[in-house]
């Protein structure tokens, strides 16, 4: 990738109403628009884009820029305004005025001054006398606060000026802008991150994504780019920060230092390290920003939201903020010592710009409160706190946070267990076990499992260990969570359900709970989960729900796996309406501490929705909690979110629309992701991926995925479902029903009622048979769900060939939102329909259905294949056989005999009226290999 990415001119992204808006202003005579903004938020392309529009409408368009080398020379900006560009010589106002004027030649006068701020006077009374005299319309644009000049002052008093404030691009418009830059999908974690960042400045984005590409901290994964790792540390992000904060004060270079470390800090603890008209005139600035308490959102003393998805940031020294050198030229913070005073000359860092007196650093003698209403500040853009944070060396860090450690004993703050132990730790003052172990089950309790790692890991002792482990375990670092719990003999329980989850190593964690002297409610998780994912010793239909503990209170692992688990239990053993009521009731808990397993109970419920008959629910609630766990910035929960939200669009038949949030799902499984939670993504990818055509890439990605699975893993079934959809898709209808028809048997063996009806229905779709519908009724009557009685009559309907119950089938399914599924209903009615009346009423419906689906017609739905002359065995070894196998292989296969086989074949050809095997493929309008 070059170092120069990305490059061009970027799309004008949602701002679409504005131009229009503009261009119709100035399409009225003796009209004045100044647009007002930040620095990189767009106001020249908006601009740019306005006065296209007024050229393109018939006006004539004159432009102009104003910049410090023009402020001062008359005209110097508006040169190119006068015939032959030279200027005026000497002329009076009304005769530039007329000359000018000239240049339109009778058509509308339209004229653009982009930084107005910097216009020389002359060239100001020009424009205002062109408005005013001439009736040109004019559009300004200033850098927002607008500085005091006399040329905008007088423009003010000569016309009638219209401010219009440019904000920065909402989160939406802001990603639209993200993946045309980018070319390609964005996962929706980065994308956020990068929009909190930037403050949705588009010039902060360019800037960020080029040191992004420099430093290989965006990149592409499966075709979704992803941003992993710290922000801040690239020159091109420091340059661009200096240029945007301009020239500063020491002792305001000082105040944006704290809030950088400190986050939102109340304004009375900030004040005992900064005097207050410091603060006002940053606010001013527009570079902090004040806010009621309870509006913080930052976690306490971490700097404020950052992008790292990744590695916690770590603190180098390197440049940071630019002062002028009349106060200090911040360079190298990492030059000072922390302790020694140090002088106010260029390059000497923003270590430098503090006063140190008797009492210790900056203003900490003041002995009373502030009388300030509560507040919090902090810093406009998160981007300032990155390059800061990332600039100040570990000396001056130190000091800092002793700083601010000092003033929050000082004058107090809001209860906090973590904000006090931190800064006093990160300022390398001591801090007992106890204070950082309760601190970090406090910031685990939160979800930041990297602070409390990072906190219990300086702690001693057995509850040290604990919970440094839950910290590990919830960040998915499995490797490293095995070897602290198995050196300091960590939970049990714990250490088991990290060895098979997160290791893979079934074995070795049934003999740690072997050797585990208690039982409990942790040891029953642990156990429940062993036997729901492998084939051992305790079957999972014996499982009983009733023996997970949901509530609060029962330990860490308890409080956050058994909700997801008994979802789960709940859900395969035909309960789906069941879940639905426990969680809409409480009896069913989201958990927060960690983010797999809040996921996890995400994706139950979503999918209890859809089980359940309830599929507007489950979207709507899919769209709420991916919204959420976006916010709260857990890659494990997003990519579970994610992924629950794409099967639920599949299942309305709107494949084209769950694509994109499966492929993102798929793309950040990485080494840290729980396998059972792998495995279920790439199910439902792969079979998302198929429904669309792609039938290559998912029977890749299935093939890959089950490499990776222990042998006696349970879900080796699941990876089999997506194979028989890859399957079905690829038009090869005998394989894939033959693998529905053994799934359904041994789910309904095992006692996994709700995946038994799902492929008994998919087999039911591709083999109508009666024993396949008797199957499929048989297993709905064991569940609590409407839908898999409907899906039983759907599947007597087929193999009954009955038109008018496929076409109910068909109507209630449309009305709960199962589009695909109705629409097949639909159109197998219609192959099979009597009567020009009828058949108009189904294609009338199957209309209907079909606006709402995205996504490919089945292949296998009655009279869209040819080959529906053979047997289901003749098309299954005809399907075999076109992939090139040999008989022996086909008979090996499909346990029978190669005479068998040829047999078969024959008969084939005969129906199919083909003579060899290579015509086979086109004959049962299968894929080309």
């Amino acid at each position: 990738m070059s170092s120069d990415f990305p490059t061009g001119a970027w799309p004008l992204t949602g701002r679409s109403g504005q131009v229009a808006e503009l261009a119709g202003l100035l399409g009225q005579s003796s009209t004045a628009v100044l647009v007002t903004g930040e620095a990189g938020v767009g106001k020249t392309r908006l601009a740019e884009a306005v006065l296209a529009e007024c050229a393109a409408g018939g006006g004539v368009v004159l432009t102009a820029g104003g910049s410090t080398t023009t402020r001062d020379v008359p005209f110097l900006a508006t040169a190119d305004w006068f015939p032959g560009g030279a200027g005026p010589g000497g002329e009076a106002l009304p005769a530039l005025t007329d000359a000018v004027r000239s240049r339109a030649g009778g058509r509308r006068l339209v004229l653009g001054v982009d930084d107005a701020d910097h216009l020389d006077t002359a060239s100001s009374a020009l424009v205002g006398a062109l408005v005013e005299d001439a009736g040109a319309s004019v559009l300004l644009t200033a850098r927002d606060p607008v500085a005091d000049t006399g040329a905008l002052d007088a423009l003010r008093r000569s016309v009638a000026l219209k401010t219009v404030h440019l904000t920065a691009l909402p989160e939406a418009d802001f990603g639209t802008l993200l993946e045309h830059v980018l070319g390609g999908p964005v996962d929706g974690l980065s994308a956020a991150a990068l929009w909190r960042v930037t403050g949705g400045n588009p010039l902060f984005l360019r800037h960020l994504l080029g040191a992004g590409a420099e430093t290989g901290a965006l990149h592409r994964v499966r075709g979704v780019w992803g941003w992993r790792g710290p922000v801040g540390e690239h020159a091109r992000l420091r340059d661009l920060v200096a240029r945007a904060v301009g020239v500063l004060a020491a002792e305001q270079v000082r105040a944006l230092e704290y809030l950088a470390h400190a986050g939102p800090v109340e304004r009375r603890v900030l004040e005992a390290l900064v005097d207050p008209p410091v603060l006002d005139a940053l606010a001013e600035r527009g570079l902090i920003t004040c806010a009621p308490e309870d509006t913080g959102r930052a976690a306490p003393g971490d700097g404020g939201p950052a992008v790292d998805v990744g590695p916690p940031v770590t603190e180098d020294e390197g440049p940071v903020v630019a002062a002028n050198a009349d106060t200090a030229v911040a360079v190298d913070a990492g030059t000072a010592a922390a302790g020694e005073p140090q002088g106010q000359t260029p390059g000497s860092g923003l270590a430098g710009t503090e006063t140190p007196d008797a009492q210790g650093p900056g203003r900490m003698s003041v002995s009373s409160p502030p009388a300030s209403p509560p507040a919090l500040v902090g810093l406009k853009h998160p981007l300032y706190g990155e390059v800061v944070r990332a600039g100040t060396g570990p000396l001056r860090a130190r000091r800092v946070h002793r700083d601010l450690a000092e003033a929050l004993e000082r004058y107090g703050g809001r209860a906090d267990p973590i904000r006090p132990v931190l800064w006093r730790q990160r300022a390398g003052a001591p801090v007992p076990s106890a204070a950082l172990v309760e601190a970090a089950g406090a910031a685990l309790a939160r979800g930041d499992a990297p602070l409390a790692e990072r906190l219990a890991s300086a702690a001693d002792g057995p509850d040290a260990v604990r919970v440094q482990g839950q910290a590990l375990v919830a960040q998915g670092l499995a490797a490293r969570a095995e070897d602290l719990l198995a050196a300091h003999d960590g939970p049990p329980a714990l250490r088991a359900l990290n060895l098979f989850w997160g290791l893979r190593r079934p074995d070795r964690a049934r003999a740690v709970l072997g050797d585990a002297r208690d039982g409990g409610p942790e040891y029953d998780v642990a156990t429940t989960a062993l036997a729901l994912f492998t084939h051992g010793e305790s079957p999972a239909h014996r499982i009983v729900p009733s023996a997970l503990h949901t509530g609060t209170g029962g330990g860490w692992l308890v409080d956050n796996a058994s909700a997801p688990l008994r979802a789960y239990t709940l859900t395969f053993r035909g309960r789906p309406a069941q879940v639905v009521s426990e969680f809409d009731r409480g009896a069913i808990r989201l958990p927060g501490a960690w983010g797999s397993m809040r996921g996890a109970t995400i994706a139950c419920q979503v999918y209890a929705l859809v089980m359940a008959g309830r599929l507007d629910r489950a979207l709507t609630a899919a769209a709420r909690h991916y919204r959420q766990a976006v916010e709260r910035g857990d890659r494990a929960e997003v990519t579970l979110v994610a992924f629950i939200h794409g099967v639920a669009y599949c299942w309305a038949g709107r494949p084209a629309e769950g694509l994109p949030l499966l492929r993102e799902a798929y793309a950040m499984v990485n080494d840290q992701t729980i396998f059972p939670v792998e495995t279920y993504i790439v199910t439902e990818y792969a079979s998302c991926a198929a429904a669309l055509g792609r039938t290559d890439v998912a029977a890749d990605v299935l093939t890959r995925a089950v490499r990776h699975l222990p042998p006696d893993s349970s879900l080796r079934e699941h990876l089999m479902k997506g194979e028989a959809r890859v399957e079905a898709a690829a038009g090869r209808f005998g394989l894939a029903a033959d693998l529905a028809d053994r799934l359904a048997d041994r789910y309904l063996a095992g006692g996994r009622l709700t995946t038994a009806a799902e492929s008994s229905y998919l087999c039911c779709r591709l083999r109508p048979t009666p024993a396949a519908a008797r199957r499929l009724t048989e297993a709905a009557a064991s569940c609590d769900s409407p839908l898999f009685t409907l899906f039983a009559r759907h599947g007597s309907a087929l193999a009954g060939r009955d038109v008018g119950e496929l076409a109910l089938v068909g109507d209630e399914l449309g009305r709960l939102g199962y589009s695909g599924l109705a629409l097949e209903a639909v159109l197998a009615a219609s192959v099979w329909a009597t009567g020009r009346e009828r058949r108009a009423e189904l294609a009338r419906l199957a209309e209907e259905l079909n606006s709402r689906c995205t996504g490919q017609r089945p292949p296998w739905l009655p009279g869209a294949a040819r080959g529906g002359a053979l047997t289901g065995r003749e098309r299954e070894v005809c399907e075999l056989a076109a992939t090139g196998m040999s008989n022996q292989d086909v008979a090996d296969r499909l346990q029978i005999s190669v005479r068998t086989v040829a047999n078969l074949l024959q008969r084939s050809y005969e129906k199919l009226s083909i003579g060899r095997r290579t015509d086979l493929p086109r004959a049962l309008a299968l894929p080309p290999l």
